[in-house]
């Protein structure tokens, strides 16, 4: 009997360890789980939230970038190397096409000419808690704090510096940064124009970014005649006035229950405000449609029948008034047009 009881104890025993052993199996599956980020349309993944890793990876960037750079003797492989493991490959070439068409004559990682190592003393990264993947660099250099946005993507497990958002001081002071983001207007995206560093440059950068994952999803390169930065937007409504100060009008401008958007070009004084319409895709992406009749913004919408109503003024006294139609061949035709005398 004892025999027995002892073998049921070692039983018992090797039992409890095995289920232990599956309970703790389980837990850490459910972790890599739970720690496997999806990837996007491009191959990086969604960056989770792992502030104090993405942190010590933008320090260990800066103490070794500028340590290198401070030497009496630079080291270009080095650096390189440096680069390749700490900055995402896109954000590498337009550094460098701007450094070769002039725009770009100092180091944007440090907003300077020169280095000097005494500067890693004083280096602080921290989250920027007001705007979601963005992280703050800072360093005292020797006059006042210098301070560097930027943010990251995650590529095969490894963090990388994905885009600097500004050189403070350098190009356009930072209250002046002629910049703006359109939120809450598209239904997972975030729409941020930018404009172009190369002086008297009239070329804009249009991003979209992921609200949820903040990845970059599309660039987009526009050239309006003229775009004041006012930041100002709304979605389409059928009241909005030929002249107004909306630079970004998101609606459903050819009836396929997508979003489009459509972005101020010029204001003239005469017809109304000019836009350009960038139809969105069934993939989501947008691209600009050149054959859309409507140039100012449509004063009507129908969408049972496919019509957009375009209102604009004839010389000092008369209005005009054109009715487009969407035909079943995704064409537009005009259906129907005609002046009015403008009465008081």
């Amino acid at each position: 009997m004892m025999e027995i009881k002892v073998i049921r104890s070692k039983f018992f025993y090797v039992l409890c360890i095995m289920l232990f052993v599956i309970s703790c199996k389980r837990d850490i599956q459910k972790k890599e789980e739970s720690s496997i980020s999806q990837k996007d349309i491009n191959g990086t993944e969604q960056i989770q939230e792992n502030d104090s890793l993405i942190i010590n990876t933008i320090k260990e960037f800066y103490i070794s970038y500028i340590f290198e750079n401070s030497k009496n003797e630079i080291n270009s492989n080095i650096i390189n190397k440096i680069k390749d493991k700490y900055i995402s490959k896109k954000l590498i070439q337009n550094i460098r096409n701007q450094m070769e068409n002039g725009s770009l004559d100092w180091d944007p990682f440090v907003n300077a000419q020169d280095f000097y190592d005494g500067w890693i003393k004083t280096l602080k990264v921290k989250k920027d808690e007001s705007v979601n993947n963005q992280y703050i660099v800072s360093y005292y250099n020797g006059k006042e704090d210098e301070k560097i946005c930027l943010g990251v993507i995650k590529e095969k497990n490894q963090y990388k510096i994905d885009f600097i958002i500004r050189h403070d001081n350098k190009i356009i002071a930072q209250e002046n940064l002629q910049e703006c983001f359109y939120k809450n207007l598209l239904k997972d995206k975030t729409i941020h124009i930018i404009k172009s560093e190369i002086v008297n440059s009239q070329n804009l950068k249009i991003t979209l970014i992921d609200s949820k994952s903040n990845i970059i999803f599309q660039e987009l390169n526009y050239t309006p005649f003229n775009f004041d930065f006012n930041c100002k937007s709304i979605v389409f409504t059928n009241d909005i006035p030929l002249h107004n100060d909306y630079e970004i009008i998101v609606g459903d401008y050819n009836f396929d229950s997508l979003d489009d958007f459509a972005i101020v070009y010029d204001n003239s004084i005469n017809t109304g405000t000019i836009y350009t319409y960038f139809f969105q895709n069934s993939e989501g992406f947008f691209e600009e449609n050149k054959l859309f009749p409507v140039r100012l913004i449509p004063s009507k919408i129908n969408k049972i029948d496919k019509t957009l109503e375009q209102v604009s003024i004839v010389g000092c006294c008369k209005i005009n008034t054109i009715i487009y139609q969407l035909t079943d061949g995704n064409k537009w035709v005009m259906i129907s047009s005609k002046q009015e005398n403008i009465t008081n």
